[in-house]
């Protein structure tokens, strides 16, 4: 990935499916246009069930037989990062990462004169992006199919609904909708001048008045609320309506307030807002902080929770450290008394607890995630509320904050992969055991037509992940330590879009499928069209999980099978063949050059992967070239 500086500037963005409006950036360049792909012959949600994967850790998951359709998971998801412009010492949408900052910087004086801006906690994977991202949010989609989510619930609690960022991510999700992808549908999580909020996003994005605004149809959250509400299947909209603040956002401004077109276009499920006991009723919106208790089948399942009132206060207070709940947090009495472990932060001892709890109430069926990308909190006032500094809220450090999603160095992909092996965990049905997997074995002739390939076990990927990105980060101003820059991938090349997997006796099979003509090998790149492959139960040596990587060394229709070392380095071991025939590449591997000859019963994890850059990183995969699967994940073959 490359990066370029811009300074002041007005932000020129040349993504795929950015839909034009008022609010939206000029494209620089003609927009990106997803190439043609023939029809997926392999089912999407039979993928997801195929996925497997081993964390950094060594927790691990396997495939599901099938799901219990009853069972829901959604995830606070934020719209926020870049969209407040904030005007202190000059500067304008400025932002901070306080993990480069001394304690003196962030605890500041009464006349500092960064408060009110936002810091970042830590700096996410895919760069302090914008949330107007189109490339960003495509990645997270995948990610969130891939994982099992079911619901995305936007935070517009403080009244403000992000126009420009809706416009520009949501022509992204119908452009998996369009491949068949089953994405988690939207919820808009309302809170402050609730009436005005909802009668905004009534207007602009769901009247059914208005024929411009039906193709988002597809992309609202409507099932059905515990099997006993909402049989008409509404939109689902979270709303405030208890009218316990200020008049401008009291009682006036409450829900029932709202026309009646709109009270009856809409599911609601009135929010339970932290410490506001305005609420009343079981069918509850639950908090994200700390609300251990269903309603109605509801449960929130958090990262950690800053049950002081401020997650900055267990650093910056005295004797305050436990005072919240951090990543780490361990229960060491049950769930009255506790402590703050920093060893445990990697491992996410709070949010499994967490999980845990949703797993011994039977009466769960629908948990609540939060968050996934919150990622920034305002620098709050010196002294106020008592306090003996500067303090932040939601979000202040890597132990003291709330955010699935991956981070740059730090645990990685750790909290992502716990998450989708929990949700794994939770939707697989009571009782049901995966069955054994008995897939054809046949010959093929890898020059041969698809017919051979019928019957064979098929994974498929989203068309349109290799699309380039170009589009300002969250700071526009040259001010803070974030920097003001336009970030650019254009690493994307071959977009593979089905992966088919065989074996005879003597041999393994890969059939590999992009959605326009494969890319010519060139002498010495190490990332054409990669094959990964983890043989379970094998000894040896091992990067990541994979003993063995194919296509790295190509010599004409000969490619290699190399062993893979620690440091994802490797060594040729044998030779196999391969053919390409337009976008498809066929591929034979000897099952002796991978320690499978004369196996009656075996299991292989494995990934195609083309042009990841830094092919020795695994986080890479997340970010760079084509993954099938994204990341760290991996489809898992057994016979």
């Amino acid at each position: 990935m490359r990066k370029t500086l811009a300074k002041a500037m007005v932000v020129l963005c040349a993504l795929c499916f950015i839909a034009c409006n008022s609010g939206s950036v000029a494209p620089s360049s003609p927009p990106y246009e997803e190439p043609a792909y023939d029809a997926f012959t392999v089912s999407q949600s039979e993928t997801v069930l195929r996925l497997q994967s081993t964390d950094s850790l060594g927790r691990y998951f396997t495939r599901s037989e099938s799901w219990d359709e009853e069972k829901k998971v959604g995830l606070f998801y934020f719209l926020w990062i870049g969209q407040h412009d904030q005007k202190q010492a000059g500067a304008d949408g400025c932002a901070w990462d306080s993990s480069l900052l001394s304690e003196t910087q962030l605890k500041g004086t009464s006349a500092n004169s960064d408060v009110g801006v936002f810091h970042y906690w830590s700096e996410p994977l895919y760069d302090y992006y914008n949330s107007e991202d189109p490339w960003v949010f495509r990645k997270h989609l995948e990610l969130f199919i891939m994982a099992g989510i079911d619901y995305l619930v936007f935070d517009v609690s403080n009244s403000y609904y992000y126009k420009t960022v809706c416009d520009n991510i949501f022509p992204v999700a119908l452009s998996f909708v369009e491949q068949g992808w089953e994405i988690p549908k939207f919820v808009f999580y309302c809170h402050n001048k609730t009436k005005d909020t909802v009668t905004g996003i009534y207007n602009d994005f769901y009247n059914p008045e208005n024929e411009s605004l039906r193709k988002y149809d597809a992309l609202w959250y409507t099932e059905t609320d515990n099997g006993v509400r909402n049989t008409e299947r509404k939109p689902w909209i979270v709303v405030k309506n208890n009218g316990i603040d200020s008049s401008t956002l009291g009682a006036a401004q409450n829900y029932d307030k709202c026309g009646e077109k709109i009270k009856n276009f809409f599911y609601t499920r009135e929010l339970r807002w932290n410490e506001e006991h305005g609420a009343e009723g079981n069918w509850l919106f639950p908090s994200d902080i700390d609300d251990p208790i269903p309603h109605e089948g509801m449960l929130s399942v958090s990262v950690a929770q800053h049950t002081s009132g401020a997650f900055s206060d267990s650093v910056f207070e005295a004797n305050s450290r436990d005072k919240n709940r951090g990543r780490g947090w361990v229960w060491n009495d049950g769930k009255t008394e506790g402590t703050n472990t920093a060893n445990n932060v990697a491992l996410g001892s709070n949010y499994q607890s967490e999980w845990e709890n949703a797993f011994a109430q039977s009466s769960v069926n629908n948990v609540f995630l939060s968050t996934w990308n919150e990622w920034v909190a305002q620098k709050q006032p010196y002294g106020a509320n008592g306090r003996s500094s500067s303090y932040f809220v939601d979000q202040f450090n890597p132990e003291f904050s709330r955010d699935l999603e991956m981070t740059k160095g730090l645990w990685g992909d750790n909290y992502y992969l716990q998450t989708v092996q929990n949700i794994r965990r939770f939707k697989q049905k009571t009782g049901e055991t995966v069955s054994e997997h008995k897939p054809r074995r046949n010959a093929v002739d890898i020059r041969g037509g698809e017919s051979q390939w019928e019957n064979t076990v098929g994974f498929c990927d989203p068309a349109g992940d290799t699309a380039p990105r170009n589009y300002q980060s969250s700071n526009k101003a040259d001010y803070g330590n974030v920097p003001n820059t336009v970030y650019v991938n254009d690493t994307g090349r071959n977009d593979i879009v089905q992966t088919r997997i065989t074996c005879d006796d003597e041999n393994l099979y890969f059939r590999i499928e992009c959605a326009s003509d494969i890319t010519p090998y060139e002498n010495g790149d190490k990332t054409w069209m990669n094959i990964l492959l983890e043989v379970e139960g094998a000894k040896g040596s091992a990067w990541e999980n994979y003993q063995y990587v194919i296509n790295r060394t190509v010599t004409g229709d000969v490619t290699y099978i190399e062993r893979l070392k620690a440091d994802g380095k490797s060594e040729i071991e044998a030779a196999g063949e391969l053919y390409v025939s337009g976008k498809v590449l066929t591929v034979k591997v000897p099952r002796s050059a991978v320690g499978l000859s004369g196996q009656k019963r075996f299991t292989v994890n494995f990934k195609v992967a083309d042009h990841v850059t830094e092919y020795d990183d695994i986080m890479d995969y997340y970010v760079n070239g084509d993954s099938a699967p994204i990341g760290r994940l991996n489809y898992t073959f057994s016979v």
